[in-house]
């Protein structure tokens, strides 16, 4: 199979009226996406909350991510709301541009909120970052637990991001929905593939049509986290999409998963991928991430997500 691993680096194209500041301005470039930072949950709650941000008395919740949409008119686009992987407490998360890029090239608008406790690269993005206790502040099997108490906040996302106004013509005074709340899709990688399936299984559901689950558990699959992740697949709310590579950790999750999720009624599919080259181009040499970071690798597994939701949306 030919693979290309170099990236083409584009200027970001935008017209000067449009043209956020720095900080609302994203690292990925690419003239046929809009690319913006968004909060998208800001209230006040009850204390004490691990939602909040530390030492708010008024137990402040705030949250933002990276908003990318494809250029021009979108409304009734179909979505995806994208669970991102585990990063170590204090360290900034970066931008999934591959996965942005190619997903607003198939005409899906593609929104990235950052979960309980992570920030973004404080240089590009000043103050970017999501209130909360991250997960790394709960010892293990703690953890999963927290994990699974975060499926709430997919629906947080959810409201925001159906109730997002996009550009386009309609009738004065009219609505104009960004994306078809018919067409939302969760999609998580690693430990957001985790997530996904917790969020998959929420009663009463999300509102949404299909989850994909990226290498969820490769890297800490146990007897633990199957206990948690089995009862979760037998919730399961939508269809299931299941995939990882070869070579990124154990192939027990999607083994396991995948059989248990075929013997219940909702239909459900998954893959095992090929290797990921070790290092070269754009390869660092971490499979796991490179996986889901490098542009030659979401242009391999990408068609058969869009072909999964295509199949289950209405």
């Amino acid at each position: 199979m030919n693979r290309t691993t170099a990236i083409l680096i584009l200027p970001l194209i935008l017209a000067a009226a449009a043209a956020p500041t720095i900080a609302n301005a994203a690292v990925c470039s690419d003239p046929n996406m809009i690319a913006e930072r968004k909060t998208f949950v800001n209230k006040t709650v009850p204390a004490p909350d691990p939602r909040c941000g530390p030492g708010n008395p008024l137990c402040a919740i705030k949250w933002e991510g990276w908003l990318y949409r494809p250029t021009g008119t979108v409304n009734a686009r179909p979505a995806i709301i994208f669970l991102h992987g585990h990063v170590a407490k204090g360290s900034p998360l970066a931008e999934p541009c591959e996965m942005a890029k190619f997903f607003t090239q198939q005409g899906y608008v593609f929104f990235v909120p950052l979960q309980r406790g992570y920030m973004a690269n404080q240089t590009d993005f000043p103050g970017m970052a999501s209130t909360g206790n991250h997960i790394d502040e709960f010892p293990f099997p703690l953890n999963i637990d927290y994990l699974a108490d975060e499926a709430e906040d997919v629906r947080d996302a959810m409201t925001w991001l159906k109730n997002l106004s996009g550009p386009g013509i309609c009738q004065i005074g009219q609505f104009c929905p960004m994306v078809d709340p018919a067409r939302v899709a969760i999609m998580g990688h690693s430990f957001g593939g985790s997530l996904t399936l917790f969020a998959n299984a929420l009663s009463p559901a999300l509102g949404h049509a299909a989850a994909v689950d990226i290498s969820g558990c490769v890297l800490s699959w146990n007897s633990d986290w199957q206990a948690k992740l089995e009862p979760a697949i037998d919730a399961s709310q939508q269809p299931i999409y299941m995939f990882q590579n070869k070579n990124e950790g154990s192939l027990e999750p999607t083994a396991d998963l995948s059989a248990r999720a075929f013997r219940i009624p909702h239909r459900h599919q998954a893959a095992m991928f090929h290797n990921v080259p070790a290092s070269g181009g754009a390869y660092t040499g971490n499979a796991h991430v490179d996986f889901v970071m490098v542009a030659a690798e979401v242009a391999l597994w990408g068609p058969s997500v869009v072909t999964f939701l295509d199949t289950y949306f209405p």
